[in-house]
This record gives structure tokens, sequence and C-alpha cells, in this order.
């Protein structure tokens, strides 16, 4: 006796609701990323004198507080809304760990290509 394949017997509502649940993600993903790369370059190479042009790891750490942010919100309230709402503080604290694990490797990588590697240009 063979099984039948999950997609297949799958709901068709329950099929679209993860298609739309995953191009939502996408988007909110996107959108995130879009605002952590460009504020990151506003801040350390935008204009003549960037306002963090000396100081690029405080950059980053500047650019990953606002796109993570956007991130949490975008998929919280929209993404993955289903009405039910649990333990936001827990959320919350789990979301900031996990980013903050993110933020503090590339912060490193950054911090040896420019102090120690000598590397300032934005390519």
């Amino acid at each position: 006796m063979t099984r039948p394949n999950n997609l297949v017997t799958f709901p068709r509502k329950a099929r679209q609701r993860g298609v739309r649940t995953a191009v939502r993600l996408l988007i909110v993903e996107g959108i995130s990323t879009v605002v952590t790369i460009g504020l990151f370059n506003l801040l350390v190479h935008g204009g003549a004198r960037p306002l963090l042009g000396t100081h690029p790891v405080t950059g980053y750490a500047l650019a990953m507080l606002a796109g993570p942010a956007l991130n949490y919100a975008g998929n919280r309230f929209w993404s993955f809304d289903t009405g039910h709402r649990g333990n936001r503080w827990g959320e919350i604290a789990g979301f900031l760990i996990t980013n903050a694990v993110a933020v503090g490797i590339p912060s490193a990588c950054l911090a040896v290509s420019r102090y120690v590697l000598r590397l300032d240009s934005a390519f």
C-alpha cells in the first residue's frame, strides 16, 4: 500500500494560506534587508563626510537595529498574523537574543576588516 503525496492530500486553502504567508515573509525579509544595507551605506559611506565614516561597526549596529525591528514588526503583524497573540515578551526576548548573535558575528568580521586589514572601501 502506497501513501499518497502530502501536497495532493493537503487541503487547497491550507496550501494557498502557506503560499500567501511565504510571499509575505519574502516581502518583509526583502524590505528589511534593503533598509539594513541602505542605512549602513548611508551612515558609513554616504556623502562627502559620512556621519559614521570612521565608526563602521557603530553604523552596522544601528542599521541592524532598524532592519530587524522592521522585520519583527512585519512578520509579527502581517506575515504570520493569525490573530492569536501569545507571550509577546517571550517572542521579543527570543528575537533579541537571536539578533544579538546575528549582529555579533558580522560586527567582529567588519571590525577585523576595517581595523586590522585596513579595508575601508564600500566595495
